[in-house]
């Protein structure tokens, strides 16, 4: 049984499904260099991936779930406060992974994916995720998905509502047809979850700072095959000190 400080169950894995998982080999890399600007005090003395998510730090949340789907050998791209995160984790093994680390330059970030130059020489589809992203997303499917559709990079997104601030008028011609007083517009978001088959590096040039989806624009025109997996689960983005504050409640 899985089960809060309470003793209350909330879910239930069996024997069977724990045997089953399957060690991956691929490298489960974890963006954590941010400054987490946007939630203010919050991250003047603790660098955001390890802010807790209910009694654990964010990040760790996100390696628990790779865990738990196979993945034990992590790489994290830490740059802010890089050393907190660095002695909580070590080297991984009293959390039964392995951890290695890119310590990013404090006066150069790399972005949201500069850092991908220094991942090491891999025969396998590397994940990617942002360490502030909290999801139960099932990365096996995920990994099935690329390797079916042949992509070459998978981008996981996730539905979005939007309410836009004014009345949306219909027209024909210049003739109002219809009027529709704040509509919400639903779009496909990118989650922060992303596969990369491990030749794609060779166009991220080492030392340079490099937005992700400059890197995304940057494949598509060499026409390489990226694809969208739908998350279908619960998924969180704490980019924000709203959100931060409101996930708490399904946490504590």
């Amino acid at each position: 049984p899985i089960v809060d400080k309470y003793k209350n169950i909330h879910g239930l894995v069996t024997l069977e499904e724990i045997l089953s998982i399957e060690s991956k080999k691929n490298i489960f890399f974890i963006m954590a260099g941010g400054k987490g600007l946007r939630l203010g005090d919050l991250t003047k003395d603790t660098p955001k991936p390890m802010l807790k998510v209910g009694n654990k730090p964010m990040i760790e949340r996100v390696i628990s779930n790779a865990k738990k789907n196979g993945f034990n050998n992590f790489l994290l791209s830490v740059n802010y406060k890089k050393n907190k995160i660095i002695n909580y984790f070590k080297n991984g093994s009293k959390f039964d992974i392995k951890i290695n680390y890119i310590k990013e330059d404090n006066n150069k970030p790399l972005g949201t994916a500069g850092s991908l130059s220094y991942l090491p020489k891999t025969e396998f589809p590397v994940i990617v995720s942002n360490a502030d992203v909290i999801s139960d997303i099932d990365y096996n499917d995920l990994l099935n998905f690329h390797y079916e559709n042949k992509s070459d990079f998978t981008v996981v997104t996730a539905s979005n509502e939007i309410e836009t601030l004014f009345g949306q008028v219909e027209l024909k011609k210049n003739k109002i047809v219809g009027i529709k007083e704040k509509p919400i517009i639903k779009i496909q978001v990118a989650a922060g979850i992303y596969v990369i088959n491990s030749n794609l590096t060779k166009y991220v040039k080492r030392g340079v700072y490099l937005n992700m989806n400059e890197l995304i624009l940057k494949l598509l025109r060499k026409n390489k095959k990226i694809f969208s997996y739908s998350i279908n689960g619960s998924w969180s983005d704490l980019g924000s000190k709203e959100d931060f504050i409101s996930i708490q409640n399904k946490y504590n």
